[in-house]
């Protein structure tokens, strides 16, 4: 959970987050994306590739 505005921006692989309800998003290298602030959720590499990505705050 974040308080603030997350950027993710994924390099390599691919990126899936799980939300408390259940329900899931992928984002592919080259895709970017903003998390979701004061909500629960977990960032996964189910995919056999390693995962690299760039996480920017603000």
């Amino acid at each position: 959970m974040h308080p603030v505005p997350t950027y993710v921006h994924v390099l390599e692989g691919t990126l899936t987050v799980e939300f408390e309800d259940g329900s899931r998003q992928t984002f592919k290298a080259g895709n970017g994306f903003l998390e979701v602030v004061n909500t629960l959720h977990s960032a996964k590499n189910l995919g056999e590739v390693p995962v690299r990505f760039l996480v920017v705050c603000f």
